[in-house]
């Protein structure tokens, strides 16, 4: 396998096993171009890129080679050593989301799915934060970037070192921006930081449409339109269902709802939708069911504005009835559509009897193993 750094040199790479600390090897950034030997191993893997007096990087803000200096690094969790995979930005933040919360060793499930949250949050119009970007240099130009999986990653991270323009070395400095606020689950800024809760979507925005300008095709521009805002609260709610479980938890005002019994699946129909169904039980005031309806395949879908499409529905003993609507930026990102089943949701929740909201379905998460 062999990491993907961007324009960095000289600095010291170190791979590990899952626990993070048993080291496996280390070689220095100009080594990994032959490839990464791991000993056979293949299990999820932590890899650590160190800075040190010689080492440099591409800044994609300052648009220069920059230090990174002794104290710098870089980290990535990757379900299974093999493959070319990213390191940057979002990859550390998935690190240090399975930090905070005391992950490691990590399974191959968990590294799959911090990897997941922080791009379903910072970087939805992503298939995958694991797949390398387009390398950003100085060669960089007009028309470098097209409408692809790496084109796009390109551009946010990009974006995302632009928040920090007035820094000396803008990527590093948004990167530790981030790392501190993340702690508690959302990117809303901690009175140092260059962005608030109020505008980190809206920067993030206008940098990628600006950069795409700059660096991307005719195509890139206009995807860019498109994109969903980023979203800086970051979805924990696989936490609540531990390694094994198969349910749905999400978190509607008050706490999470964790739903753990009586899952139930339905194969893919005429449509190609299928349905996800989990008993619910609401700090044991309901009881009912939540149903998701979702097409039968890996991938990020709104919310449809009738039955016919994609939805979120709960169906209360009480007789009380909510559904989402394509309103509110309801969405289900599908991660697994095969015997396993697994996927993120978010939207707002609405009576079925008057419309009116009630309330946010938020940290949404959905797991089934029949295993």
């Amino acid at each position: 396998m062999t990491p993907s750094l961007g324009r960095l040199e000289n600095a010291t790479v170190n791979f590990y096993r899952s626990d993070g600390a048993t080291l496996i090897t280390t070689l220095e950034t100009a080594q990994l171009s032959d490839g990464v030997s791991l000993d056979g191993y293949r299990g999820p893997l932590v890899v650590e890129v160190l800075g040190d007096g010689d080492a440099r990087y591409f800044d994609e803000s300052t648009l220069t080679m920059t230090p990174f200096p002794e104290g710098a690094s870089l980290y990535a969790v990757y379900p299974r050593a093999e493959g070319d995979f990213a390191m940057s930005i979002l990859t550390d933040l998935a690190h240090r989301i399975a930090m905070q919360r005391n992950l490691f060793p990590l399974s191959v499930r968990e590294a799959e799915i911090v990897n997941a949250i922080v791009r379903h949050s910072l970087a939805p119009e992503l298939g995958s934060q694991l797949t390398p970007p387009t390398v950003f240099d100085a060669g960089t130009t007009s028309g470098s970037l097209d409408d692809d999986g790496p084109g796009r990653y390109a551009l946010k991270i990009a974006a995302l070192a632009s928040l920090a323009e007035s820094e000396p070395s803008p990527s590093l400095a948004i990167l530790d921006y981030m790392r501190s606020d993340i702690s508690d689950g959302r990117l809303d800024g901690d009175g140092s930081a260059p962005y608030t809760d109020l505008n980190l979507a809206v920067e993030v925005d206008g940098g990628v449409r600006e950069l795409a300008d700059d660096f991307g095709t005719v195509a890139l521009q206009a995807a860019t339109t498109t994109y969903r805002w980023i979203d800086g609260h970051i979805n924990m709610g696989f936490l609540a269902l531990g390694e094994a479980a198969n349910g749905l938890t999400y978190n509607i005002g008050a706490g999470a709802l964790v739903h753990t019994e009586d899952v139930e699946t339905t194969a893919a129909d005429a449509a190609g939708f299928m349905t996800f169904s989990a008993s619910l039980s609401e700090a044991g005031l309901y009881s009912g069911t939540v149903t998701l309806r979702f097409p039968a395949e890996v991938g990020r879908y709104e919310c449809s504005e009738d039955d016919s499409g994609t939805y979120i529905r709960t169906q209360y003993d009480a007789g009380l009835e909510t559904v989402t609507t394509g309103e509110g930026d309801c969405y289900l990102e599908v991660l697994k559509a095969g015997d396993v089943i697994e996927g993120l949701v978010s939207g707002r929740v609405v009576s079925a009897g008057d419309g009116s909201v009630t309330g946010e379905f938020e940290d949404g998460y959905f797991y089934y193993d029949p295993a």
